[in-house]
C-alpha cells in the first residue's frame, strides 16, 4: 500500500498482480466449464443455465481487467502448453467480448432463484452488467436501455433503510443486483476484504475509512435544510 501511496508501484506489486492473475484464473475454470459442460449427459434446460453462468462470470472478470490494465490477451477456450503467451489485443475488442458473453448469459439466464441459490447470476445481473459496460464505454442510449430492462423488471427496489443496507440484514436485499457470498473465516482462505478496508469508521465501526469522499465531492451535493433551521458551514 505505501508503494501505492507513493506512486512508486510496478508489475510486481501484490495489489496489481494478484489482480491480474486471480481475474484470469477465474477466466480459465469459465472457459473449462463453457467447453466442457456440453458434453456431459444432463438436463438440457439446466445445462444451458450453467454455460449462461459462466459466460456472465466471464465477462465479469474480463470488465474488471480492462478497466484495470486496457489492452489484454483475449482467450475463450482452454488454451494448450504452446499457447501460454497470448499478445495482448485493443481495449475494444475485449469490450466486445464482454458485450456478446452478456447478452447470451441474458437470453438464458432466469429473473430470480430459490432461496438455496441465492448469489448465483441473473438475467437482471447480466442486464445491469451491459448498461455498466455500454455507460463505460459512452453508448449513453445502450446503458440507457439495459438500465431501464432492469429497472422495469420489477424484481428490485430500494432497501427501506439505508444505514441498515450494509449491514448484515441488508445482504441479498430487493437492492442487491448481484452480490457475492463471501464467507468469513478466522484464518483466511474467503471472504472479501473490500468492506473492511472501504468501510466507514465510527459507530458503528465498519472498516479502515479509506476511499473517503473528497471535500469537493462533498460540495457537488444538495444539503436538504428543514424548515426552520439554518444553514452552516462544514
Amino acid at each position: 500500500m505505501l508503494e501505492i501511496d507513493d506512486f512508486t508501484y510496478d508489475a510486481g506489486n501484490l495489489a496489481m498482480s494478484t489482480v491480474w492473475s486471480g481475474y484470469f484464473r477465474g477466466i480459465y475454470r469459465a472457459n473449462l466449464a463453457i467447453e466442457n459442460i456440453p458434453n456431459i449427459d444432463m438436463n438440457e434446460n439446466l445445462k444451458a443455465r450453467y454455460i449462461a453462468e459462466n459466460k456472465f462470470l466471464r465477462a465479469y472478470f474480463y470488465f474488471t481487467l480492462v478497466q484495470w490494465f486496457g489492452d489484454l490477451p483475449l482467450i475463450l477456450k482452454p488454451l494448450s502448453p504452446d499457447e501460454y503467451k497470448q499478445p495482448r489485443v485493443p481495449a475494444a475488442d475485449i469490450y466486445a467480448a464482454i458485450i456478446q458473453d452478456l447478452q447470451d448469459a441474458a437470453g438464458v439466464l432466469p429473473d430470480s432463484y430459490p432461496a438455496t441459490e441465492t448469489g448465483r447470476a441473473t438475467r437482471g445481473a447480466a442486464n445491469a452488467y451491459l448498461a455498466k459496460v455500454y455507460l463505460t464505454i459512452g453508448d449513453f442510449a445502450k446503458a440507457e436501455e439495459y438500465a431501464m430492462k432492469v429497472i422495469n423488471s420489477g424484481v428490485y427496489g430500494l432497501y427501506p433503510d439505508y444505514a441498515k443496507l450494509f449491514l448484515p440484514e441488508g445482504e441479498n436485499s430487493i437492492e442487491s443486483v448481484f452480490e457475492v457470498q463471501s464467507t468469513a473465516l478466522d484464518i483466511g482462505g474467503a471472504g472479501s476484504q473490500y468492506n473492511e478496508v472501504q468501510g466507514v469508521r465510527g459507530v458503528p465501526n465498519l472498516g479502515w475509512g479509506f476511499n473517503r469522499p473528497s471535500d469537493d465531492l462533498i460540495a457537488e451535493f444538495e444539503r436538504e435544510i428543514p424548515d426552520g433551521m439554518l444553514p452552516f458551514c462544514m
